[in-house]
């Protein structure tokens, strides 16, 4: 046929020659089977014909269309009902089971038995094996014959064990009455069973197996091949029309160089497949025009181009199940019932649809908001650090929701933590469960991710009722673990993609472009391993092996892509391959060796080609570009907001930066989480600090005996420590835990001796009577509160010298000086501020500030003081004032870049810290600026 225009077209053409009827006015290809190698290619020809038909003026009765796989069942009548595929793999772990003792030579990892998925997996690679050799006419007695031909052929026993498993997975079946698909088609071919009484076409099915040309050859007089080529190569090709691989191994590939572009990384790609689109504005509709992406990585780039310019894509390959919203959330239930830990029902309470299924609730009838769950249980897992839920911690009267949500989800997943039941037992709690999560949800075919949702359902199900099919005789045992995973590995194998709708430009894998009827190609990844790609190593089947059983192999991969570029040259009016210098990962590719199927001077060319530096490949300006940042630093809103106290701490970071001090102290903004695994800085000190408070309540902070302190430490640590942390604990906080015992023996030993010397505790976490603070006036007239919690105050009577002390608990013990002043500039203001306070419980007179340093090394436990002069204080104060001012006048404005270190280093998103040119809200455009901001 033709191959200057679209090989569909030039089948339709002959179709209509050989059976248009113009007296009748009908095409009659009732009679017809028209083999394709896709169904996209049989979608494109229908619709093809049912145009010629109406452009004839005719009525089409239209052909059967099938695809290659399809093909073989349409041939001969099967004597027995075929055994599913997880009927297959299931009499394939019988077989292996059945001379376990054997396989263990062959296997030396064999899968436990109640491990079914692993089973499957296993029987699931010795299937293909079985499908591939079983194609071109072979089984696994052939392997042993021709691997004799084969210098170091050492393969033979294993070859034949695996043949005596072959033979036991048929007679299992066979004892089923049931019929493996391969065997039943070489057994027509044996028997001559196979017939027709259709007209069969070829079209463009390059690379038929054996097992199918072998029946093809039984039925030859109804074959015609059309083959896609001119007569000037039909060397190329055999009689059945498909690729003979020596003639193509040599072949010159007639691409021009202009039609290659060679770009860096996938991004570029994706640039240079919207340039050339830019390019050609107006030249080609969206529906004559195609995108080839041969790496699924590609893709998402150019889906994320086109959206940016306002351009619409459809990807034919579609979004794999198991990405699905339906998988995600039996991935979690099935991590949850197989480890039972916090982490996986952390992760389950926060799926979308359980969030949803939990707000259907009621909580002593009120509605449940799932992020109140999922905060409750970030907080309850920070205070605590819990590897699991089991006995809760705490007080009773926290965590309400949490605990009644873990409540729920536990008593929903019961039925699943029975231990074994047999296969067929495992469909009816499975679908109940989901049933229960997503009965009560509306779906909308109309909207793609309902859509997604449906179809996840429908297969789950499916695969799900396959386990009702198990003949009773494989109707193994298991547990719920692997049955989630065998129909999470189910829905891995399927891809859903909605049809493309008017105005989408479709993202076609490599395979299905030749057959493609579009007139502008573009073509990514045109990399060696894509196209071609290779395959060397293999289990049981390595590129040689292949190449002695006549199995597809490396030089039939060649072929067949050398073929399909030498036809989309001809066939399409506009055809351009891009060349990637470097993956996803930035490792280094090359080009295809197609790009360089040519003339030797050309070869040379197309080196320098590749190898010379890039230009950056800049998009065509459209008016649907996005030039500009859609996200932008919120300005503060700063409506009905009234400061009228400020914490002492707090000064320190509106001294940093005013904005984040808005951000953490005004709209009240935290970040939470469950990443930690060990206690973080401020749960290591809060610990401390709860021991240091009840000392300091305690008749024994007037003791002087280092061993008593040492033993009361003892005490109430291991009983702090039973009522915060499970007996199960992280590795990690045990060693922690280890490490505050070093820590308060080297306290004990610096208070006794402090005790000895005259100092007396007088208050701990001493707090202003007032609520909401002690008065502070920051300018004549004009008062705020300030508030704060005094560690420590001790006095010594003799003399009459107080310390207004602060435990610090980090593993340095950074002293106040550098703390609190940065060459010579305040940078922090708690302790002048609490010296302020400490007035108003009669602290006054000879007042000294100062830190209990408790940090790892253990010598340098004790007070560190800040010996400030009169002046100096003075200055801190007058600092004070005047962030105080800035404070109550609302001055928050604009965040301090670049970001100042250990303050608000959760809001470095907001803040765009680590983005080159931050986009800065307009004050006057606050309120949408505030609403980029929070995307």
């Amino acid at each position: 046929m033709d191959w200057n225009q679209p090989a569909i077209q030039s089948a339709v053409e002959y179709l209509v020659l050989h059976y248009l009827d113009k007296d009748k006015g009908r095409l009659d290809l009732d009679g017809v089977l028209v083999v394709v190698p896709g169904s996209r290619a049989g979608r494109r020809l229908s619709q093809r014909l049912a145009a010629k038909a109406r452009e004839l003026d005719v009525v089409l009765f239209p052909p059967a269309i099938q695809t290659v796989g399809h093909l073989p069942e349409n041939l001969y009548a099967s004597k027995r009902p075929f055994a599913d595929e997880l009927t297959q793999q299931l009499a394939w772990t019988e077989s292996i089971k059945s001379q376990k003792s054997r396989a263990k030579k062959f296997f030396p990892h064999l899968p436990q038995n109640k491990a079914t998925i692993d089973w499957l997996d296993l029987a699931s690679v010795l299937a293909r094996v079985h499908r591939e050799l079983a194609a071109e006419g072979l089984d696994f007695a052939d392997v042993v014959e021709k691997g004799k031909q084969l210098r170091g052929f050492a393969e033979a026993r294993r070859w034949r064990f695996l043949r005596s498993l072959q033979e036991a997975y048929l007679d299992v079946l066979d004892g089923l009455q049931l019929w493996d698909m391969q065997t039943a088609r070489l057994f027509a071919i044996k028997h001559r069973e196979c017939e027709t009484d259709k007209d069969i076409f070829l079209l463009g099915t390059v690379d038929l197996n054996k097992a199918t040309r072998q029946m093809l050859q039984q039925v030859s007089a109804k074959v015609v091949a059309l083959i896609h080529a001119p007569e000037s190569e039909a060397l190329g090709f055999d009689d059945f029309g498909c690729l003979e691989p020596y003639y193509w191994k040599d072949k010159k590939v007639p691409l021009e160089s202009s039609q290659v572009i060679v770009t860096d990384q996938p991004e570029d790609q994706a640039n240079a497949v919207c340039h050339l689109l830019g390019e050609n504005k107006g030249t080609y509709d969206a529906d004559q025009v195609v995108i080839g992406v041969p790496a699924n990585e590609v893709a998402r780039y150019i889906e994320r181009k086109f959206e940016n310019y306002g351009l619409k894509s459809h990807w034919a390959v579609g979004r794999s199940l198991s990405d699905s919203s339906v998988a995600k959330l039996m991935e979690a239930i099935c991590a949850a019932i197989e480890l039972d830990r916090y982490p996986e029902y952390a992760a389950l309470i926060r799926h979308p649809d359980m969030e949803d299924w939990l707000r259907t609730h009621e909580q002593d009838k009120k509605s449940v908001s799932a992020d109140q769950v999922i905060s409750e249980s970030d907080d309850y897992y920070t205070e605590h650090l819990i590897p699991q839920f089991g006995h809760w911690l705490g007080d009773r009267k926290k965590h309400l929701s949490l605990r009644w949500a873990i409540g729920e989800i536990q008593s929903l997943l019961k039925p699943l933590k029975q231990k074994l039941l047999p296969l067929s037992q495992w469909a009816t709690p499975i679908l109940e469960i989901l049933g229960e999560i997503y009965g009560h949800v509306e779906l909308d075919y109309e909207n793609d991710d309902d859509a997604e949702t449906i179809k996840s359902l429908t297969h789950t199900r499916m695969i799900l009722e396959s386990l009702l099919d198990i003949p009773e005789a494989l109707d193994n045992k298991s547990d719920a673990v692997n049955i989630l995973r065998f129909v999470l590995q189910k829905l891995g194998q399927q891809n859903v993609s909605s049809p493309p709708e008017v105005g989408e430009i479709e993202l076609l894998g490599w395979l299905e472009l030749p057959m493609d009827v579009a007139e502008k190609v573009i073509v990514t990844s045109f990399n060696e391993g894509v196209i071609p790609d290779s395959l060397n190593a293999d289990m049981f089947l390595p590129n040689s092996m292949r190449q002695a059983l006549d199995l597809t192999d490396n030089q039939r991969r060649y072929a067949r892509d050398a073929y399909a570029v030498s036809s989309m040259v001809h066939s399409k009016r506009d055809l351009t391959l891009i060349v990637g210098k470097r993956n996803l990962s930035g490792d280094p590719m090359t080009p295809s060796r197609l790009f360089f199927a040519t003339e030797r001077e050309t070869i040379a060319e197309r080196i320098l080609q590749f190898a010379k530096p890039i230009d950056f490949v800049e998009p065509v300006p459209s008016d649907n570009v996005l030039n500009e940042s859609q996200f932008y630093v919120p300005y503060p809103e700063l409506h009905d907001i009234v400061i009228d106290s400020i914490r002492v701490t707090s000064f320190r970071t509106y001294l940093k930066c005013p904005y984040r001090f808005y951000l953490q102290y005004v709209l009240g903004l935290d970040a939470r989480g469950d990443r930690d695994r060990e206690l973080n800085a401020m749960a290591f000190g809060n610990l401390l600090h709860e021991l240091f408070r009840r000392f300091g309540e305690s008749r024994l902070r007037f003791s002087e005996s280092e061993t008593e302190i040492s033993g009361y430490f003892e005490q109430e640590l291991d009983e702090l420590i039973t009522s915060q942390y499970s007996a199960k604990r992280l590795p990690a906080v045990e060693i922690q835990l280890q490490q505050i015992r070093h820590r308060l023996q080297g306290f004990s030993k610096w208070q006794s001796e402090r005790t000895k010397e005259g100092w007396e505790i007088k208050f701990v976490e001493k707090k202003p009577v007032h609520s909401r603070g002690v008065d502070f006036e920051f300018e004549p007239g004009r008062n705020v509160k300030i508030r704060g919690m005094i560690d420590r105050i001790d006095y010594h009577e003799q003399s009459g010298t107080w310390q207004i002390l602060d435990y610090k608990t980090g593993d340095k013990g950074d002293s106040p000086y550098k703390t609190h002043l940065e060459k010579g500039n305040w940078v922090d203001l708690q302790l002048p501020l609490y010296k302020h306070i400490a007035k108003t419980f009669e602290v006054d007179g000879n007042v000294q500030l100062g830190y209990i340093l408790i940090p790892k090394a253990t010598k340098d436990i004790g007070a560190s003081l800040a010996n400030w002069t009169s002046e100096q204080l003075d200055d801190a104060m007058e600092v004070a004032r005047q962030c105080a001012k800035g404070i109550v006048d609302l001055n928050f404005w604009e965040p301090t870049h670049p970001a100042p270190p250990y303050v608000g280093q959760e809001f470095a998103a907001i803040c765009q810290d680590n983005v080159f040119e931050p986009q800065l809200a307009s004050p006057t455009d606050s309120v949408s600026a505030s609403a980029g901001g929070a995307q």
